[in-house]
């Protein structure tokens, strides 16, 4: 559900953060756009960093699992917190019907493009030698938390000839240990196990 907080002035108008006084949280439903919050807030004054970045994240909290934010303009301290938040931040003229469709829109675009890229490098990669591919499924599924390793690696298994695979991992895979497919071997590295696949085959020519 694509969700966003727009910020505005005493006359509901957008303007600079430190102006604002108050906020309403839409919501995109089934094409519909909803308001699912309005609340009005004492405008936080530029005072000493450490009370700005203070009020700015007591703000924050008020507003849930909404990550992504409208302003005006913001700048500076503010910025930054909303930013080390995980809010996606932008900057509207007006704060009418349109505009707000118009963020929510981009806001799913964007959304899109990035699950697009994640799962396109949520596969093995070919290195510089004809067949032996890499794969960082440690960085892979902290991505992505829903990733297993069966899911990132089966469909390569079943579309992609290869000669050797390289896997860093936590541990080797127990579906993978038991398909007599392949011959694995572990590597010890910093950075982890790295499983080495290849197929029984290829083993000694």
């Amino acid at each position: 559900m694509d969700k966003a907080v727009v910020f505005y002035n005493q006359e509901k108008k957008m303007a600079d953060f430190y102006q604002c006084c108050g906020y309403t949280i839409y919501e995109k439903e089934q094409e519909k756009l909803i308001i699912t919050e309005e609340i009005v807030f004492k405008p936080i004054e530029p005072s000493s960093p450490a009370v700005v970045r203070a009020k700015v994240k007591e703000l924050i909290e008020g507003l849930g699992d909404c990550k992504t934010a409208a302003f005006g303009s913001i700048s500076g301290i503010p910025y930054s917190v909303f930013d080390m938040a995980g809010f996606c931040i932008f900057l509207l003229a007006d704060n009418n019907r349109e505009s707000i469709e118009g963020l929510l829109e981009e806001l799913r675009q964007f959304q899109e493009e990035q699950n697009k890229a994640s799962q396109v490098k949520a596969v093995p990669e070919e290195t510089g030698v004809d067949g032996v591919y890499h794969f960082d499924l440690i960085r892979a599924q902290k991505k992505n938390p829903e990733l297993s390793s069966k899911k990132a690696l089966f469909p390569f298994f079943e579309s992609t000839p290869f000669v050797e695979l390289k896997v860093i991992c936590t541990h080797i895979p127990p579906w993978l240990e038991k398909d007599k497919r392949f011959l694995v071997r572990t590597e010890k590295t910093a950075a982890g196990q790295i499983a080495v696949i290849t197929h029984r085959q290829c083993e000694g020519g």
